[in-house]
């Protein structure tokens, strides 16, 4: 039969072939029987889902020669056709790229050419079993070897590049390293990637991260050689963590040869296997910390325990994934906690069939001495039902070095019982606590003695003082946000028992009896309600008490501490306190202070200056108003009756009265008046608050102002002063005013004038001739128009 040649052109329009749709084909066939190929001299294929064209010429058996064929690929959609090969993973991603192959007859075992592809995402994010992924590659096929170059890929937060080859289809050879730009975004990608609407693991993870891995081995025992370093991280509040991982991986396992986690500079290491055939795979892994340090574990974790101390640490967990049996170790010493020596801690654990317990765990206070200062306890938990049991007893605890937060030393010997079983949704717990010989800043508060009991999603605590005539209950949820109902009697409460120094060390007496009742979340305590009922309170100070006249009612409620009519004596003194005061700056305080005060009365409660006495009425009608950072006080404060000695003074001020108001920010002085001898002495003037010191521990409302001051002194008789000469008399009346835009002396302006100025020696008078001015500027004092006349006398 002759030579058969066929040629011709082939086209068509809204083909349908492998999903695709509206698919529009032209190509040109030539068929030649004796040559045995066919050629496709041009081939274009277009879809919405990409494109393709190129031409080829094919040998249809070895002796017709060299196949060939160079295509291009333009926007093609991978993901519809990767789906009909039911693939657990699909490419949300377009390729566009070349190819040019040969190869000898149909055996494409020895292929020769080379591709080039670009990938580009067709979707923002992943989504179920769908990743969009983006890279650049180069593939290169010589006889039996096919090289392909990733110059760089980006999926899941992660970039990569590398290069890999595979030898006679079979042998795999290649480096790949990247790096994961940020953890939490890949655990997030991942996450949607699975279809899990819940977090992957329960706490933050932030950070970035290195890898590395060399192939090597066949397409049927493929092997990896991995290394990931994430040398920052942030584990929850963990901020100085990092992760070093060396592992070999292959179909049947995962080999850990190294993984090192430095937390807060404490080290641990792990190695061991991990199964990855079937659930019945083996897993054998040890862990070890070597020496870790707790203060520094504690501070990474923002955990404000002032508590010390050194420990090790081992594990061991092996056997097949549903039937793994482990052990745990953990040994600490020279343990501290609010500065009381607490010794050495050991636990020793082990699993077996979903169930954790401890074979020993104890706290020894004083090492070698297990009768007293030593807590021993026994913990069991069943992964598989949840059920756990627990027991802990401790007794005769020693603290003699204990401070709690202020500073406050504690000493006594404590004694505790806890037991409980059942589950973490359903907990069961009863305990007791017994404090003998308990001293707080050194003085005896007597024992304590609480208990509690922990039924469901609900804990119960009562604890009594005897010594401090203390009762409290409580009941407080276990789960957010935290319901709590508290109660406190205080019946007769010895103050003096409480240690409290006030004004130069004087301790602080009297007793209490009260009831405060409280309820709300404690998670969101500031929105919770309380009453406080005083029924009586005794102060006592050196040899003066303030008691209480009537009942103090104070309560709680929005964020406002509201006080109602509580009147305070002492004495002839009486203060009358009501109104609000928030507990925060989003509120403000509206109270009114009213008092009735016997100045001679305040000594024993105010520092005051050697041989300092005072006397009067003094009248306060204030009201406070505003922030507590910022309060703004008002109202009139006035003195009858007054009298003041002190050493530097040779006379006594006497009748001393004052009208003044605090407004605007200012103390403005509107009279004052004193007589000196037989001088009388008047003021008045303003003082803003500005110009106090800006660290008083409550902050007013301040203006900013110069102080401005005005003063006179009449009829001064000189030789009551005691600073005259014996038979020298004489009078002295003057006034003043003065400005200072500060507390300074240098920064003073005043001006005095002297209105009358006489000295007599029996019939001998000088006298000022006219009024003499003095100026004061600058801390200079200049005096002015001073000129003294008397018989034959001239002075100036």
């Amino acid at each position: 039969m002759k030579e058969i040649k066929v040629s011709g052109r082939l086209g068509g329009g809204g083909l349908s072939v492998a999903g695709y749709d509206r698919i529009g084909l032209e190509t040109s066939v030539g068929w030649s029987s004796s040559a045995r190929r066919v050629r496709l001299e041009h081939f274009d294929a277009r879809s919405p889902d990409g494109s393709a064209e190129g031409a080829a010429d094919l040998a249809l058996d070895r002796e017709a020669g060299t196949s060939s064929i160079e295509a291009t690929v333009k926007e093609f959609e991978l993901q519809r056709i990767m789906s009909l090969f039911h693939l657990p993973v699909r490419l949300a991603s377009c390729v566009t790229g070349d190819v040019r192959a040969n190869w000898e007859g149909g055996d494409y075992s020895r292929l020769n050419g080379d591709s080039r592809l670009r990938l580009s995402p067709s979707q923002p994010g992943p989504t179920q079993d769908v990743l969009p992924v983006s890279a650049s590659l180069s593939f290169k096929f010589q006889d039996d070897r096919i090289q392909a170059l990733l110059e760089s890929a980006s999926l899941l937060e992660s970039n990569a590049r590398g290069q890999v080859s595979l030898k006679s289809m079979d042998t795999l050879e290649g480096q790949v390293e990247g790096s994961v730009q940020s953890l939490e975004g890949l655990l997030s990608q991942i996450r949607l990637f699975l279809g899990r609407e819940e977090r992957l693991v329960n706490v933050d993870l932030v950070g970035a991260a290195n890898f590395s891995a060399t192939l090597q081995g066949t397409l049927e025992r493929p092997m990896v050689i991995a290394s990931v370093e994430a040398p920052r991280l942030r584990i929850g509040e963990l901020a100085d963590a990092s992760v070093k991982v060396d592992a070999e991986i292959d179909r049947s396992s995962v080999r850990l040869k190294e993984v090192t986690a430095t937390v807060a500079g404490q080290s641990l290491h792990a190695r061991g296997v991990i199964g990855l055939e079937t659930d019945g795979a083996p897993l054998d892994i040890e862990a070890r910390v070597d020496q870790g340090s707790i203060a520094p574990i504690l501070s990474a974790l923002k955990v404000q325990v002032p508590a010390e101390g050194i420990f090790q640490a081992s594990a061991h967990l092996s056997g097949q994934v549903r039937d793994l049996t482990g052990e745990l170790r953990v040994a600490a010493s020279n343990l501290k906690l609010y500065d009381e020596p607490m010794g050495a801690l050991g636990v020793e654990a082990r699993f077996a069939g979903n169930r954790l317990e401890t074979t020993r765990c104890f706290l020894d206070k004083t090492p070698g001495d297990s009768v007293e200062d030593f807590v021993e306890a026994k913990l069991a938990y069943d992964f598989h039902s949840g059920q756990y049991s627990l027991r802990a007893d401790g007794k005769d605890l020693t603290l003699e070095h204990l401070k709690l937060p202020g500073e406050t030393p504690i000493r006594g010997k404590v004694s505790f019982a806890a037991s409980g079983q059942g589950t973490i949704e359903n907990p069961f717990l009863d305990w007791n606590l017994d404090v003998a010989d308990l001293e707080v800043r050194n003085q005896a508060a007597g024992p304590v003695k609480a208990s509690g009991t922990l039924r469901g999603r609900e804990a119960t605590v009562e604890a009594r003082a005897p010594r401090l005539a203390l009762v409290s209950t409580a009941r407080i949820g276990i789960e957010p946000p935290y319901p709590a109902q508290l109660k406190v009697q205080a019946e007769k409460t010895d103050l003096s028992l409480l240690g409290i120094q006030v004004a130069e060390e004087q301790p602080l007496g009297g007793n209490l009896e009260a009831g405060i009742t409280a309820s709300g979340n404690l998670s969101e305590w500031k929105d919770g309600t309380a009453t406080a009922l005083i029924r009586d309170l005794r102060v006592t100070l050196r040899d003066r008490e303030i008691r209480n006249r009537g009942d103090v009612a104070v309560d709680y409620q929005g964020g406002l501490l509201r006080i109602q009519q509580a009147t305070l004596v002492s004495q002839n003194s009486e203060v009358q306190i009501s109104g609000t005061m928030p507990v925060d700056e989003r509120d403000a305080a509206n109270l009114s202070v009213k008092a009735r005060l016997d100045v001679a009365q305040l000594f024993p409660f105010l520092p005051a200056p050697p041989g300092l006495y005072a006397t009067g009425d003094l009248n306060l009608d204030l009201r406070l108003a505003g922030t507590r950072s910022r309060l703004k006080a008002s109202g009139p404060i006035s003195l009858a009756n007054g009298f003041l000695h002190h050493p530097a003074l040779l006379m006594p001020l006497t009748g001393i009265t004052l009208t003044a108001s605090l407004e605007n920010g200012s103390l403005v002085v509107n009279q004052a008046a004193a007589e000196w001898s037989s001088a009388k002495l008047a003021l008045s003037g303003e003082l803003p608050l500005g110009l106090l010191p800006e660290d008083l521990p409550v902050q007013f409302e301040r203006k900013n102002a110069p102080a401005r001051f005005s003063a006179s002194i009449q009829g001064l008789q000189l030789e009551s002063t005691g600073e005259l000469p014996a038979g020298v008399t004489g009078v002295l009346g003057l006034h003043a005013t003065a400005e200072a835009p500060r507390m300074d002396l240098a920064a003073l302006t005043a001006n005095v004038t002297s209105d009358q100025f006489k000295l007599q020696l029996e019939d001998y008078i000088v006298q000022q001739a006219q009024p003499t001015s003095v100026v004061v500027r600058d801390g200079l004092a200049r005096i002015e128009n001073f000129r003294l006349t008397g018989p034959e006398t001239k002075i100036e």
